[in-house]
């Protein structure tokens, strides 16, 4: 009996897009090809996958059939042989009858397993499970499998680990590694060039991680914090400062500081520096930043990171500029929230307004506000507006719950603002010119997020609130 790896689909292998089932929509994730490469080496690779898309109605059958054929067409020409694919076409709750059933092969149930394991003699005991979401990993745990967790929009580092993960791995190259043996130690340091100088790996596995660092003097790396990795750094050359949880001091030769989960801190080299860090687990999706590595004297590394933690922690800078709430989005996606952005003039605010503001929240975790200044305004509405100046339209809207965040923008539309923060959704209200939020659409669509339209209210209007306003004090 042979064992297999045991493959969830969408956001393992490749991009969800939303019940992926359009041909064009195919996209596969970084390190899938080479780690599937690896992995048929030794394993049988089995796709498992739930399809909610077909109980739905949101597609057929014979489409997810088709798309399964060229997904698996793709792979083999790069070299990647798929043993077989299940799915599960079931959902209690769908919108098909037929399909509308209990049924015993929905992940994390074992159906599926149970009858890969009787077409092609497997054994779970020398098996994986891959996957983005925890019933991936019960369902790995149900059939008595090692389990892997990718880190997705679904399910973060921290909430695979407690949701009983065996591992969890940033891509399926770094996984594949992981299995056949090849990230434990060799004899080899794999070496990566930093802002601030290099990284020495020495080695990466499911218990540890040992880095030798190299750091020029005036150099400093970001500000920053793990949910899950747990640090402790000694320096074998040189000296650094730190700041660590709002503390500032200085680490000497043959000196250690340790550094807790959720701890922020960065270091900056008072010298050429040599330093090891010994750390629990290491994962790319682990690291949230709120500056950026760079090099300066101590004044200008500490302003930097007061400047950010100051804008942060502060609620009346619900205003940003757009260097800050870059650092922002992408701390954000880091922690895999949903960023939503909307644009507009909004010259005197109306319940219109408020409301449209309400429905772009609902459709994720974050919005933020991209408001048009006084001299954008002017070239789209005419000399006369707005009424409101710009600092005062952007104060109006930081106070509302339903705002995080207001960036003013001069340019008359908003595609650089979103080409910098890549929303997930970009909402428009109102009246809108098609050409240009095709042009939208198709800008969001090149990292795979939505334009989503809502109708203002009727009978709301700043255009007809002035004209009131003229027509009644003339």
């Amino acid at each position: 009996m042979r064992g297999a790896i045991f493959l969830d689909r969408d956001n393992t292998l490749i991009k969800d897009k939303g019940y992926t089932h359009k041909l064009v929509d195919l996209e596969f994730l970084p390190g899938t090809f080479e780690g599937l490469k690896k992995l048929q080496k030794e394993f049988l690779l089995i796709v498992i996958t739930n399809q909610e898309g077909i109980p739905m109605g949101y597609f057929k059958p014979e489409d997810y059939e088709q798309f399964k054929n060229h997904m698996h067409y793709e792979l083999r020409k790069n070299g990647v042989h798929i043993t077989s694919e299940y799915h599960c076409p079931h959902l209690l709750q769908g919108n098909v009858p037929e399909y509308s059933i209990e049924c015993n092969c929905k992940k994390p149930k074992t159906g599926m397993f149970e009858q890969a394991q009787k077409d092609f003699d497997i054994d779970f005991s020398k098996s994986w499970m891959i996957g983005d979401k925890i019933s991936d990993i019960n369902a790995g745990k149900n059939i008595g499998a090692k389990t892997v967790g990718i880190p997705s929009k679904e399910s973060t580092v921290e909430e695979l680990k407690k949701g009983g993960a065996d591992f969890v791995f940033n891509n399926l190259s770094e996984a594949a590694d992981f299995i056949l043996g090849n990230r434990r130690f060799n004899g080899s340091v794999e070496v990566y060039p930093k802002v601030w100088g290099e990284e020495h790996w020495i080695t990466n596995n499911e218990k540890y991680c040992g880095k030798k660092m190299l750091i020029n003097e005036g150099f400093y790396c970001s500000y920053h914090m793990h949910k899950v990795k747990e640090e402790t750094f000694y320096v074998l050359q040189g000296e650094l400062e730190v700041i660590h949880e709002g503390k500032y001091y200085v680490v000497k030769e043959g000196e250690t500081f340790h550094v807790k989960p959720r701890e922020y801190h960065s270091f900056r080299a008072l010298q050429n520096t040599v330093f090891f860090e010994f750390s629990t687990q290491h994962f790319d999706e682990d690291n949230y930043r709120l500056t950026k590595s760079s090099s300066g004297d101590h004044e200008h590394w500490k302003n930097e990171i007061q400047s950010v933690i100051s804008n942060i922690t502060q609620n009346e800078t619900k205003i940003k500029d757009i260097s800050e709430l870059k650092i922002i989005a992408e701390n954000l996606r880091h922690q895999n929230k949903r960023i939503v952005t909307t644009n507009g003039t909004f010259d005197v605010l109306h319940a219109a307004h408020i409301n449209l503001l309400k429905k772009a929240k609902s459709q994720g975790d974050v919005l933020i506000v991209l408001l048009n200044s006084d001299s954008s305004v002017k070239k789209n509405k005419g000399q006369d507006r707005p009424i409101i100046p710009e600092r005062e339209r952007a104060e109006m809207l930081a106070s509302l719950d339903s705002v995080d965040h207001v960036i003013i923008f001069d340019e008359d539309r908003p595609l650089k603002m979103l080409e910098e923060l890549k929303p997930h959704i970009h909402v428009k209200g109102g009246s809108w010119d098609l050409e240009r939020i095709e042009e939208e659409r198709n800008l969001l669509e090149t990292w795979s997020g939505k334009l989503k339209t809502f109708d203002l209210e009727e009978g709301y209007s700043t255009t007809n609130i002035i004209e009131k306003i003229l027509k009644t004090h003339k």
